[in-house]
């Protein structure tokens, strides 16, 4: 038989219907997806990988945290998984971008010229989605409150963590550079 019917239960019962099918396979095709279009960005260069690192060390420290806080996913705050993995790398992708463009020993530069604009755009994230953790509706808060870890997480791991490895990298690049022998330069007597 087919029941027409209306009311709050089968709205949240056709919610969960929606959100179970869904959010499962938008998380999966988000994990699959976010590489490949980094990996096109930056056409398969050492660069997409440190990209994807920072996402990682972001997405690590969003699970901590919500370990920590005993946050359990839900039905509805999943929906910040797959959320905070396309928006989590825009962070590293533009700072690893303008570093590229730099060139060695860019990375303090990028973080000048690029980094605010990276953090004006999260932050509007973070208001965005910390105005649904004052939602009266608990999963709809706990939607905004894991987006919210997400976002600062991968901010974090963009704006301290990214630039730190850059630094680091070049300055081991001069090192090594340094302590090779060139075979141009004639040897002092």
């Amino acid at each position: 038989k087919v029941v027409l019917g209306s009311g709050r239960a089968v709205i949240y019962a056709d919610m969960w219907t929606g959100v179970l099918t869904a959010v499962p396979i938008a998380t999966i095709a988000s994990i699959i997806a976010v590489p490949i279009v980094v990996l096109i960005a930056f056409r398969g260069r050492k660069s997409a990988l440190t990209v994807m690192a920072a996402l990682g060390v972001g997405i690590g420290w969003m699970a901590g945290v919500l370990v920590i806080l005993k946050m359990k996913l839900n039905f509805l705050n999943f929906v910040a998984l797959p959320i905070t993995f396309g928006i989590g790398v825009e962070y590293a992708v533009n700072i690893v971008y303008r570093y590229t463009r730099e060139g060695r020993g860019g990375a303090p530069k990028a973080m000048r010229e690029t980094g605010g604009a990276v953090v004006l755009c999260s932050m509007t994230t973070i208001l965005g989605y910390g105005a649904l953790s004052r939602s009266m509706n608990f999963a709809v808060r706990s939607l905004g409150l894991v987006a919210v870890i997400g976002e600062v997480c991968t901010l974090l791991a963009a704006m301290l963590v990214l630039p730190a490895v850059l630094v680091w990298r070049d300055q081991k690049f001069v090192a090594a550079r340094a302590s090779k022998p060139d075979s141009a330069e004639p040897i002092a007597e």
